[in-house]
């Protein structure tokens, strides 16, 4: 497990049917996968939330859980598990929308703002429906 450990996965033959059964694990590992899915949905919060580099990722990974990465594992993670992180975050997205009863063309674009006072760093964010002219979120 993130080749950090080795994990046996038993096989056995069910006396009845005959059938060969290998323990599961998807909820833990992929199928050929080397690393838990855990750290497989962090490198696509990374990329995702701190727009990071693939490099910066790897090297965060590698000190957090005592890895030896490569950044071609991390684009490949990225680039297999974006699309289902994107459509949650989309469900979520149209989720809030019905809740708060905001009509919506489903085109949306977003204004970002970062400040720093007193030292502290602010993003300020604005969310708005590029059809419409509305302002989702301010």
């Amino acid at each position: 497990m993130n080749k950090k450990c080795t994990i046996y996965k038993y096989q056995y033959k069910c006396s009845k049917c005959g059938k060969t059964i290998v323990t599961p694990l998807p909820d833990i590992v992929g199928k050929s996968c080397n690393y838990t899915i855990d750290i497989k949905e962090e490198i696509v919060n990374l990329y995702d939330k701190e727009h990071i580099s693939y490099a910066n990722a790897t090297d965060f990974i590698n000190e957090k859980y005592a890895l030896n990465m490569s950044r071609q594992t991390t684009f490949n993670c990225n680039d297999k598990e974006s699309d289902a992180y994107l459509s949650k975050k989309e469900k979520l997205l149209e989720e809030k929308l019905k809740e708060l009863n905001i009509e919506d063309s489903g085109y949306f674009g977003h204004d970002e703002a970062f400040l720093k006072l007193d030292g502290t760093k602010y993003t300020y964010l604005t969310i708005l429906d590029t059809s419409t002219k509305k302002i989702i979120n301010d």
